[in-house]
């Protein structure tokens, strides 16, 4: 049986996935040990037709269809179809550099030896090399603590070390103790399936490790626009991990909400000088943007960075409120019964 399967979901991914294939094809990683396996999760552009025009040159190419719409749905697809002891998770708009998935599976059997109960090894993500300067100014600010607020997502540590959680676009699980611990919760649909699994995974003692140099490159949201959606989509997606496990809370993830709700009545009280002290979360991100430059070596993307750094806790704060009173599929959860997640073996 091969050691490992390399899942990939796919919604109209018919830019991206030509060059996510070819990333994978290209992997140090003997062949014969491990499948692509790509999850179409209801495509109506040309991504099948692609993936199937690949498979005729390449052997340990698969696809299956997950036609029911949701992220978390077409993961409990991917554990239910591979048929190996390991499985990584990276997405379509991905490029892995060629030793990717050797170091992740080396990284796995180096810690599950100091760490019985491990379950993931997993590494960064960084914009894809080009001359964005969007994307660049992303990739400085996810770099530091200011722009990630405590998230492995865009750090680049030097050293491996445990975490709570590494997000789904590079990790690579113990398979059966993901199906042991129930899969991914179907209930979340569209954001924050994979913390929500790694809470639940390391509440019961498990461990994930971050690999240092395990990166692989993101096409990442090209716009500011657009990124600020994706991260209020995320503190929405926050909210919903929380009301289904309390003790996911930390104080970081009040922050947010509280910097909103005081920017909100400023203008309300402006007759009293305290309600001006909001006002002052615009001018900290400003030198924190030119130190981070200045250390990167990029200080012509300071104004993208110090935009980036002042709008992200914004966004998410949004999404945080707002997800206190959106109704979510269900407070209870919703996951796959273990004998579905074994019909693959």
């Amino acid at each position: 049986m091969k050691r490992v399967t390399v899942a990939v979901l796919a919604y109209n991914e018919e830019r991206n996935i030509p060059d996510l294939l070819a990333s994978l094809e290209r992997q140090t990683y003997p062949r014969d040990q491990f499948d692509i396996l790509i999850v179409d999760n209801g495509s109506s552009d040309r991504t099948r037709d692609i993936v199937r025009l690949r498979q005729m040159r390449v052997k340990n190419l698969r696809l299956t269809i997950e036609p029911r719409p949701g992220i978390a749905i077409s993961r409990n697809r991917a554990l239910r179809t591979a048929q190996t002891e390991l499985i990584a998770f990276t997405d379509a708009d991905v490029i892995c550099p060629p030793h990717w998935l050797q170091k992740l599976v080396d990284g796995f059997d180096r810690w599950a030896a100091r760490l019985p109960n491990l379950v993931a090894v997993g590494g960064g993500n960084v914009p894809i090399t080009g001359d964005d300067p969007f994307l660049a100014a992303v990739g400085v600010t996810l770099n530091s603590f200011w722009g990630s607020h405590g998230s492995v997502q865009g750090m680049r540590f030097a050293h491996d070390h445990e975490v709570p959680h590494i997000p789904t676009l590079n990790i690579l699980y113990d398979r059966k103790k993901v199906i042991d611990a129930g899969g991914f919760d179907n209930a979340f649909r569209f954001v924050c399936e994979d913390p929500e699994l790694n809470h639940r995974l390391t509440q019961a003692g498990a461990h994930i490790v971050f690999l240092a140099g395990a990166d692989v490159e993101h096409q990442m949201r090209p716009d500011f626009h657009s990124w600020l959606r994706n991260v209020y989509l995320y503190g929405r997606g926050r909210t919903q991990i929380i009301k289904k496990h309390l003790n996911h809370f930390r104080l970081k993830f009040a922050i947010p909400p509280l910097i909103v709700a005081a920017l909100a009545v400023t203008p309300v009280g402006l007759w009293h000088p305290l309600f001006l002290l909001p006002l002052l979360y615009f001018v900290v991100p400003l030198p924190i943007a030119l130190w981070l430059c200045r250390k990167a070596g990029r200080t012509d993307l300071w104004k993208t960075v110090y935009a980036i750094l002042a709008g992200n806790p914004i966004a998410y704060g949004v999404g945080m409120i707002h997800g206190l009173w959106h109704r979510y599929p269900t407070a209870i959860q919703r996951l796959v019964p273990r004998e579905e997640l074994r019909d693959g073996e």
